[in-house]
């Protein structure tokens, strides 16, 4: 631990380390009990174990899951690859210390919760907690080691009934590393870390009934007993190299997470992610200064597939009425250097590159926008109109066409336009199509498209009395497409 503190002092900006003497004499339930005290950093109770965790003003207004800072286990992120962590993933009773980056001037950070190994933890510790409102918890961890193996585990429960009605929950946490010395400059180390959570949810009241009956619960909440029930496996390894001068750590980790979140509606959720990182750092004497290099790159990508069902009471499962497979990329790279130009003094240059990407496909709703025709809507009502505001160029069977996501388009693509299934936008432009040379007898199309994807898909014969609504011309070095019948 000692020599972790010197490497924090090393960086500039604001950082902090703070041991498990610190939190363990305490109750050592909840991530607020380690960071409560620590300046700049806030720790907000929503609901028993759940706490909304900020560093410098990031993510405050988020009401659901943490965002806005970047969460680590003996140096792995635990943070999903969309961002969000979850705090009561967070078991103190089973840290070493733990440490806090501030960063210089800008709002977030990131926390390194450490773990012990066989080499620095006790062969046996044990504690027990109780408190009011049926609160219970024991931790129990064990740890060793035997020639080039070492192991240490920790495993805690809890149990509460919760001060308000509807509130009672019950958790498990589990942590778990085993070492293997290769030789005396390699090592290798498994982490392996569960947990499930169960928790029933109270909902809010007025102010009226807070003042009045503070411990009630949210009628609406308590009908459909709304409740946020949690899974979780992470498994990494990490792999240390120790050269002259340089020490290169490097690994790979994947995490499942599955949620079963009865509220107004039913979420039922499967997160699954996995990465990899590399770090190197070189320290040796240049030009008769001592210098510091510091290189890595992480990976972290996953999916979530997620679904929503109605909630018909009691956190029972109705119809489907939402489902999507979201994906996200994450790629970060940094580098920084430390050149001391005096034994006590550095001048410290960085820079970090990060590159985002994500998905999302609804497979609920087929890919071809359309309203629903008369027999989705129970025979009632007149029949759907199309979405398009005129009959495709080509029908089924000329020649020249081509079938593309259920629709016919032309096969000549102008330049400069993508080619494959056309997509229909998401955003809608502000003012309605309309082409009274084409579409005189038609109704106004049910919806509102973007100027640049509605020229796209206009015929010749609308060009014309199109330019008179705003339509750019276009351009003439554009092919010459195939006229329709239409």
């Amino acid at each position: 631990m000692d020599e972790a503190e010197q490497l924090l002092q090393r960086i500039p900006g604001g950082v902090e380390l703070v041991p498990d003497t610190a939190f363990k004499n305490g109750p050592a339930n909840t991530i607020r009990d380690v960071l409560g005290a620590v300046p700049g950093v806030i720790t907000q109770p929503k609901s028993n174990v759940d706490n909304r965790v900020s560093i410098r003003g990031s993510g405050l207004t988020r009401n659901y899951g943490n965002r806005g800072v970047n969460l680590y286990m003996d140096g792995i992120p635990i943070n999903t690859s969309d961002g969000l962590f979850d705090v009561f993933e967070i078991d103190p009773g089973a840290y070493r210390y733990v440490e806090i980056y501030k960063g210089a001037n800008t709002l977030g950070g990131a926390v390194n919760f450490v773990t012990p190994t066989g080499r620095n933890a006790a062969r046996f510790d044990s504690r027990v907690d109780g408190g009011s409102f049926g609160f219970l918890k024991g931790q129990t961890s064990s740890g060793g080691a035997s020639g080039t193996f070492d192991y240490f585990a920790s495993l805690s429960a809890q149990r509460e009934d919760g001060y308000r009605d509807h509130s009672d929950g019950h958790m498990a946490r589990g942590n778990a590393n085993i070492g293997y010395r290769i030789a005396p400059e390699a090592e290798t180390r498994f982490y392996v870390n569960a947990n499930t959570w169960r928790q029933r949810l109270p909902g809010e009241l007025t102010k009226s009934a807070a003042l009045n009956a503070p411990r009630s619960a949210d009628p609406d909440f308590v009908s459909q007993d709304q409740q946020r029930n949690i899974d979780s496996l992470r498994i990494a390894n990490k792999m240390r190299l120790r050269f002259e001068t340089t020490e290169v750590e490097f690994g790979v980790f994947s995490h499942r997470r599955h949620v079963d979140h009865p509220i107004y509606r039913y979420l039922d959720y499967t997160v699954n992610d996995y990465g990899g990182f590399v770090r190197a750092t070189d320290e040796r004497t240049l030009a008769g200064f001592r210098n510091r290099l510091v290189v890595g790159t992480t990976i972290i990508n996953g999916a979530l597939d997620y679904k929503e069902f109605e909630n018909v009471g009691n956190a029972e499962k109705g119809a489907l009425v939402f489902s999507t497979r979201d994906k996200a990329e994450n790629y970060a790279s940094h580098i920084e250097n430390a050149v001391y130009v005096l034994p006590e003094v550095a001048v410290v240059a960085g820079v970090q590159h990060l590159h985002a990407r994500r998905g999302a496909v609804n497979r609920r709703s087929p890919r071809r926008l359309r309203p629903p025709d008369r027999a989705e809507r129970g025979g009632k009502g007149p029949p759907a109109a199309s979405p398009f505001p005129h009959p495709p160029r080509h029908a089924p069977g000329r020649p020249g066409a081509r079938r593309m996501a259920g629709r016919w388009a032309p096969d000549r693509t102008p330049p400069g336009r993508p080619t494959g299934p056309l997509r229909l936008p998401t955003r809608l432009a502000e003012r309605p199509v309309r082409c009274p040379a084409v579409h005189r007898r038609r109704a106004p199309p049910a919806f509102r498209f973007p100027a640049p994807w509605f020229r796209a898909q206009q015929p010749r014969a609308c060009r014309l009395p199109c330019r008179r609504t705003g339509f750019p011309r276009r351009r003439r070095s554009s092919p010459p497409r195939t006229t329709g019948p239409w």
